[in-house]
Formats: C-alpha cells, structure tokens, sequence
C-alpha cells in the first residue's frame, strides 16, 4: 500500500474523530446487510489493492484490504492452493478486508479452520490516525493476546484494516458435492443417526471414486422423507451462514440407511444452517500422498505421523526458532504443512528446505504436543526426501561431507583440535573461546567387579572431555560395578543421521552394535551413553534398524539396553549416599538440561535432585526447557540463530550467579563454554569430585 494510501486513511480518521463523527468503511460493499445499520460518512478502502507478497511454497499470502477475493483466489488456484475458510459470496466483488473484517466462514470451518484461525497478521489504521502492525507472518494462537484475531470479526469497530496476511492450505486434489433432499425433521434425524456410525474416510473417499469434499443434507418443506439425490462435481460456494446451529454432532463420515456412502469429509448439516458446529472433537490431518511415496516405508511412516496431528498450534508456544524467527513456517506446525505438501507431490524448493534446515531437531514440540505427533522422525524423513529432490550447490555440498567425515575420525579432529590449542594464544580471544581447553582425564578403574557395563565412547567427546566418561568410571566403580571401553564402536551415527544420510547412520549402528553383542551376550547389565545427543539415538536403534533383518532383533536388544549417565546413577545412590563427602562446601550450580535428554529421553528433574542430594545449591533458570542452540552440527550450518539461542541461554542460566554451569551432553558443553568465563562441566564430574577420594575437576 503506498504511503499517499495510509495517509488518506489516517487524516480521515483524525478529521473524523476530531468532530467524533461516526465513520462508514465501506470495501466491495457485499455485506452491508450483515451486522448493524450502516450510519456515518463514507470512507472508501476499495482503492487500497493488490496482492503484496505470495510465495506459494511458504504458504502464507499477504493482500491489501481492497483486494477482490476473486483475484486472491484466482491467483491462489494457480498455485494449487485455497482459502481454506471458504469466505461465502453474497455479490460480486467481495474484498479481503470484508471478508476479515465480517469473520465469516464457508462449510470447510470444522475441518480446515475459520477465518480467524488463518489470519497470521494485519496492519490497521486505529480510531485516533495511527497505523499499527500486529504478527506478520505469524500463528500466535497459544502464546499470548493475538490482536490480530480480535479484528477478525469486529466488523471495523476497532479499527479500518489495510493488509492482511493469511494462511494457505492446498486444493483437494479432486472434491464432490453430495446433495440431498427431505424434510426439516428427516434430516436431523439423518445427521443424528450418521453421527453414529463412524466410517473409514479412505473407504467413503474410494466408493466414491475420488476425495468428496461436502455433503449437505437438503431441507425440503414438502411433505414425505423425499426422494431425489442430485451430485455436483465442484466445491460448493454458496453457503449463508445463520445464527442457529444444526442439532446433532457432526460426524466426520458415514452411510445412509440404505448404505450409500457419504462423502469422505462428510460436512452434513441443514441447508437452513449452513454455518456449521464451530468445534468437533478431533479433527485429524487428512493426507493424499503422490504415488512416488505412497506405499513406501518413509511415505507410510510419515503419512501415520501426519495423521497424529490436529494443527492445534500448542507446538508453536515452545519452539525456540520460532520464537526467534516469527515465522509459521518455522515452527512444528507450519514444518508439518511443508512436509505434507512435499509428500503429497507439491512444489519443492530451496525455502522449503531451508525453513526444515532451521529446525534444531530439539523435541520441544514432542513434549508440548497433546496428540504425540513423533516430529522428530518426520522431520528426517522429510529433510532426506527434499534434499534427494532439492539438491545442495557443490559448497554446501562439500562443506557437509568435510563435517561428517572430519568430526567422525578420531584422528582428524584430535589432530585439529590438537593444533588448535597450540595455536589458542596467538588468534583473536572470540576465536579461541570456540577452542575446548584440554583437561585431565583422571585414572580409569581396571574391570574388576561381577557387574560390567559398556560405554559409548563416541567421536568427538573423548578428545574434547575425556574426563567424563572416567569420571563415572570412578563412580561406578566405588560401588562395584565396572565401566567396560569396548574397542570397534564408534560415532552413534547421529552426526550423518541429521545431515541426511541415514545409510550412513545404519552403517554406524550395526558397528556399534557388533562391537557391543559379544558383551551382551556375555551379560553386560547396560549401555551407557555419557552425551544424551548420543544416548537418545542409541535407545532408537531398534528403529533405525527395524527393517534389516540381520540386525533388527540385536538392535531392539541394545536399544533395551541402553542408559544415560543419570539412569545408571540413580539406582545406585543407596550405595553412593554414604561415600559422599558433604564437608566440601555447596556451589552454586546451574543446570542445563539438554534437549535430548528432556524432550527426547523425558528424564527431567532426576539430575537436579542428585545434584542437591551432595550438597550443591540448584539455582533457578528460565525457559529451560528451550535449545542451548547447540543441535550437532547446527551451530556451525545455522550460526546465527545457533548464537541468539546460546546468548539467550548463557543469559538465563547467569542470571544468578551461579559458580559452575552443569548439563548432560558434550554439544551443550562445549556450545555454552565458547559464551562464557564460568566453568562448564558435565554434572557426573561433580559427583565425582564430590565422593570420597575423588578426583578434583581442576577449575579451581
């Protein structure tokens, strides 16, 4: 909109309220029936037109008030995509900013949304000239006040809307429109008996030889139960809404008494109340995956998670990149959408797989979600089929092959890091704060006791922090159990796994799985995993592996097997209580619980109680449940969101002055030590330090 625009609205407004004269906004002037009496004097947004921005693979369009719903909707068709609320037509020339501001809703409402439920953002004009922007591109529908929904349906008394931006959702790839005629009284019957008999859309849908996308009972005031069945191939368009409600509940599909299938969305109400119930009890993700997936392990497995899904929106509230970011589409829900629209064969681009790039993998939205949508295995399955169909240019390329191949090889990386701390005096201090400082691994208890168990030792934690898998050797061993190093394993195979290589991930897990079996076999009591980045994985081998069948039953096993550090300590504590040695003074400690470990494992608290169990003050944090920004290799390939997320970390867990930061993994680790002075260490060296005999962390 040009500035000449919003000025003229503005010193209308101003004029208007100066004299507190009452102000008629008139659009495409289609619904001037609708609401109260149109008093005032004129004021005419028709002129503000055009659609501002649409990129179809964001799924979010943005649109001057003025704009014709025709013209939207035509250039929307064009893409493949809809308004998914259906704005009903009363006359031609109807404009999105009626549409919004009238918050009226087609019969599409109870499954796809009204319109306040798409609408991401408006810019306003206000009752004293100032011109105000609420979201944007965002889907605040969780977190917060959303002004941006209360001018949905406000019919212009809070302010003249200017610009809208709105949710897109794709066409159905083909629809039908089912009517039927009978009486007022038969077809609440109707809809009161279909609503008791649940029927498989993909049934209804497959009868009917294509995705039905309506079905509206007719309501005929002649006498009998009537007799005719009309079918229409088209969506219907012409739907009024109305005060009343239809009685009954609205089914999701059914068959009549003679056994007709119903449609596969089954929208069955009155044609007296055409606006529908405006809540159902569960309205799940419909899916229509194009034939290159359907079928397929990856298209089935996807296809199941996105049926979990109810686009609730609760994900949203707990997403650190889309906190950051502000974006739908960089948040779970608008990442699902992206996915699906992958799968269902449309388009695929670099934005698509940049928005799925951004994700951090943290699992937050797992913990948060009410369906149990597995996100984090979508989101693999779709970042491997966008890359197979996407591509990387030959840097990106390269740089992601010199990641995998470099933090992989124990040799490579101890060589560098090695350099690195040599170099560490002579580079500018930012730089080398990025540079781990080497510390003293301590002695490692030869086996010796009846109970054996087996550690991960990883790819890049035993150059970085050997110092904490021999830290809960010592522990372990204080209690009578040995922490066996099994030579021949190696990385989990999560590095490769999240840079969308998964035969690379399974070629790992069946090297650690070989190197491990013999010792299982010989009754090794646990897996131990020191990193929860790493021990998550190994708990999903069973997964991973579930479809090689030399390998499936031994994966499952180790899968059984495998332990966090935390795991294995506290049912021991019995044993470790008495050898603590609480005469050492308490430190003020702040825990970093990583993502893995919180919203991947669901352990939370456990190491906290530990902590304080030997004597350590526990200090509060903020928003712990939120990504360090750490993610495997994502602070190198998303550097600057990985920093904002690590500044905003440091900052809640200094809030009070802790003496020691403490967390669980070796990403967190190192990722929070390169922002700050204070000492970072896993927590099972402090309980280390803390028994009797136990060997100092050398930070003081």
């Amino acid at each position: 909109m040009a500035d000449l625009d919003i000025a003229g609205v503005q010193e209308a407004i101003r004029r208007a309220a100066a004299v507190r004269s009452p102000l008629r906004i008139v659009g495409g002037g289609t619904k001037d029936f609708y609401g109260e009496k149109l008093v005032g004097d004129v004021l005419e947004v028709r002129e503000l037109t055009g659609i501002v921005d649409y990129e179809p693979t964001e799924l979010v369009i943005t649109a001057r008030a003025g704009t014709p719903i025709d013209e939207i909707e035509s250039a929307m068709g064009a893409s493949g995509q809809m308004l998914a609320f259906e704005p009903p037509r009363f006359a031609p020339g109807g404009t999105l900013g009626g549409a919004i501001a009238s918050g009226l809703s087609g019969p599409r409402r109870p499954y796809a949304g009204a319109a306040r439920d798409l609408v991401l953002g408006v810019k306003i004009v206000d009752g004293t000239g100032r011109a105000l922007s609420f979201g944007g591109r965002v889907m605040k529908n969780v977190a917060g006040f959303d002004v941006s929904r209360l001018m949905t349906g406000a019919m212009g008394t809070l302010g003249v809307i200017t610009e809208v931006s709105l949710k897109c959702l794709p066409l159905p790839r083909t629809e039908a429109t089912r009517l039927f005629a009978m009486s007022a009284d038969e077809s609440i019957r109707r809809v009161n008996e279909w609503g008791g008999q649940p029927l498989s859309r993909r049934r209804a849908a497959d009868r009917m030889g294509g995705r039905a996308a309506l079905a509206r009972v007719h309501a005929s005031h002649r006498p009998g139960p009537g007799a005719r069945m009309g079918f229409v191939a088209r969506r219907s368009r012409d739907a009024v809404p109305c005060r009343r409600q239809a009685l009954g509940r609205v089914p999701s599909a059914a068959a009549d008494a003679r056994g007709a299938s119903s449609p596969a969305e089954g929208h069955v109400r009155s044609e007296r109340d055409t606006q529908p119930q405006p809540h159902v009890d569960r309205v799940l993700m419909q899916t229509d995956l194009a034939p290159a997936y359907r079928g397929t392990p990856d298209g089935e497995e996807a296809e199941a998670i996105l049926r979990s899904c109810v686009h609730c929106g609760f994900c949203t509230a707990t997403c650190p990149t889309y906190q950051l970011l502000g974006d739908e589409l960089d948040g779970p829900r608008g990442r699902i959408y992206l996915i699906k629209q992958v799968l269902e064969g449309g388009p695929v681009t670099a934005k698509t797989q940049l928005h799925l790039d951004r994700c951090l993998t943290c699992r937050s939205c797992e913990t948060t979600c009410p369906s149990g949508v597995q996100y984090g295995r979508l989101v693999d399955i779709g970042r491997r089929i966008v890359e197979d169909r996407v591509g990387r240019s030959p840097g990106e390329a390269a740089r992601r092959w010199s990641l995998r191949k470099g933090l992989q090889s124990k040799v490579l990386f101890g060589g560098a890091l090695a350099l690195g701390r040599i170099a560490k005096a002579f580079v500018p201090a930012e730089l080398a704060r990025g540079i781990p400082a080497s510390r003293r691994a301590g002695t490692w208890p030869s086996p010796r006791h009846g109970r054996r168990m087996l550690v991960l030792e990883g790819c890049v934690q035993p150059a970085i922090a050997p110092a904490i898998d021999a830290a809960l050797a010592r522990v372990l061993d204080r209690v009578g159990v040995s922490l066996v190093r099994v030579p021949g394993g190696g990385c989990c195979g999560a590095l490769p796994l999240h840079l969308n290589e998964n035969d690379e991930a399974q070629a790992m897990a069946r090297t650690n799985v070989d190197a491990w079996w013999p010792h299982v076999e010989a009754g090794a009591e646990a897996i131990v995993v020191t990193a929860s980045g790493c021990g998550v994985l190994v708990k999903d081998y069973g997964h991973l592996l579930a479809r090689d069948a030399a390998y499936a039953a031994k994966a499952a096993r180790v899968a059984a097997l495998a332990r966090d550090t935390i795991e294995v300590v506290a049912p021991e504590w019995k044993k470790i209580a008495p050898l603590v040695a609480l005469d050492q003074g308490a430190q003020r400690v702040a825990f970093h619980p990583p993502c893995s470990l919180q919203h991947g494992m669901k352990i939370r608290g456990e190491v906290e109680e530990i902590l304080r169990a030997i004597g350590h003050e526990v200090v509060p944090v903020a928003d712990a449940h939120l990504c360090c920004g750490s993610a495997g290799t994502y602070s190198i390939l998303q550097p600057e969101i990985s920093s904002q997320l690590k500044r905003n970390k440091l900052a809640a867990l200094e809030a009070d002055r802790p003496n020691v930061i403490a967390t669980a993994n070796i990403g967190c680790m190192t990722h929070l030590a390169s922002g700050t002075s204070r000492p970072v260490l896993h927590w099972i060296e402090l309980l280390d330090e803390r028994m009797i005999g136990g060997t100092p962390t050398g930070r003081r």
